[in-house]
């Protein structure tokens, strides 16, 4: 059999052609990788710091923690105790847990009246807290709980209608 020469200029050096391509679309690839990482703050240095609640409603792996409306952190994890409350493990960027003192107080609260929950850190005045120390957490009152108190209010105040408008008939 006779061998088959290639005179045709599209294939020369088309196996370098293909090498070339095939590393650079694999080097765009890593790049993405490690753009993606470091957006999502892999290679950012940080502490753990927790809180224990009653309930985790509300929560979730992942979620913002927030000072003075800058992220700070996020919710690393949450475990269920023997004495059924939850340990909740925040990640705090290390550049940024001089906003936590052991005075400060964290509160599960909206961004905006419809907006994605979030953990607040309120800052404080003392010492500030170390890597695995406990910070306070306080419940706010949800909508369900500040509906029900202005139900009894108003409840009230008909009733008190009601008999001022009976004395003066």
């Amino acid at each position: 059999m006779a061998e088959i020469k290639e005179t045709d200029s599209r294939f020369i050096f088309l196996k370098g052609k293909v090498l070339l391509f095939t590393g650079a679309a694999l080097l765009g690839t890593l790049l993405l990788l490690f753009l993606i990482a470091y957006e999502r703050g892999l290679f950012v240095k940080t502490e753990e710091v927790y809180f224990i609640t009653e309930r985790a409603t509300g929560l979730y792996t992942g979620m913002p923690v927030k000072v003075s409306g800058f992220k700070i952190g996020r919710l690393k994890d949450m475990k269920l105790q023997d004495n059924s409350t939850v340990k909740v493990i925040l990640s705090i960027e290390q550049a940024h847990m001089k906003w936590l003192r052991t005075d400060s107080f964290a509160i599960l609260t909206k961004e905006g009246l419809i907006g994605e929950s979030i953990i607040e850190i309120i800052p404080g005045r003392d010492r500030q807290l170390r890597s695995g120390e406990e910070i306070r957490f306080e419940k706010l009152k949800g909508i369900e709980e500040m509906a029900g108190e202005l139900k009894g209010e108003i409840t009230d105040i008909i009733k008190e209608i009601k008999e001022l408008l009976n004395y003066i008939n």
